[in-house]
């Protein structure tokens, strides 16, 4: 969990950086319809990308402070699992007294940071480039004209073409085309996605509600080892090896 969090700062936003301009080179490498655009839009996703690139270059030692105040301002309970998990086990292995019975902290902090997370978290939207997608009935109730076939490759084949028929009739515009459409899309994505060259490191994100699932298998999880921990070792482990 450590090395996810510290990660984020490097192969995190690498990836988020990388999917954003993959979005502004289709935009831009589309020259025929790049140069239809308001010169204004067209400055705008340029600027975009220079933005991007720039931040591919970010010093080392910024990602890196990145890191730590991602570690340090996570969730309190969360953090304190992390460090107790750690130590703990340590302390079991080098057999230091008091151990077994401390280890029973791990499984009742994920049931607190359950709760916790589940009273106080924020619930997780859609982000606003999520909402541009219809749903799979959307397409197939507006623009499916044969039978919803029962075989899965099928249905594939017939969601494409749904989906073809989406671009073109909402998005192509008055010609309905479905490279207009594409583009149109494509752009509105763009758009949709939050941005701002203002410096957002240290910028504190609320905390988000994970789901009932997961939180359940951290528990499980927890509880789990705390048993083997003491199933595994003897009344006398203090005594043993010393």
């Amino acid at each position: 969990m450590i090395l996810w969090y510290a990660s984020q700062p490097f192969m995190g936003e690498l990836f988020e950086i990388q999917s954003q301009k993959l979005l502004l080179h289709y935009a831009i490498d589309q020259k025929e319809l790049f140069q239809q655009l308001p010169q204004l839009q067209q400055e705008e996703l340029l600027s975009r990308l220079q933005f991007f690139q720039e931040q591919l270059q970010t010093p080392l030692s910024e990602k890196l402070v990145r890191s730590g105040w991602t570690l340090i301002h996570l969730p309190l309970l969360k953090l304190t699992w992390i460090v107790l998990a750690i130590l703990l086990s340590i302390f079991l292995l080098k057999k230091r007294e008091g151990a077994r019975q401390a280890i029973w902290l791990l499984p009742f902090l994920a049931l607190a940071y359950g709760i916790d997370n589940r009273m106080y978290g924020s619930p997780l939207q859609p982000t606003a480039e999520e909402l541009l997608f219809p749903s799979e009935n959307y397409l197939r109730d507006r623009y499916l004209d044969e039978p919803w076939s029962s075989k899965l490759f099928e249905q594939k084949h017939q969601l494409e073409q749904a989906w073809n028929r989406y671009l073109q009739k909402e998005w192509g515009g008055p010609n309905q085309s479905l490279s207009q459409g594409l583009y149109a899309f494509n752009l509105a994505r763009i758009h949709a996605q939050p941005f701002s060259k203002a410096n957002a490191i240290f910028r504190q994100i609320p905390p988000v509600q994970e789901s009932l699932p997961f939180l359940f298998l951290v528990i499980f999880w927890n509880l789990t080892f705390a048993l083997a921990c003491i199933i595994a070792t003897k009344k006398d482990y203090y005594l043993t090896n010393n």
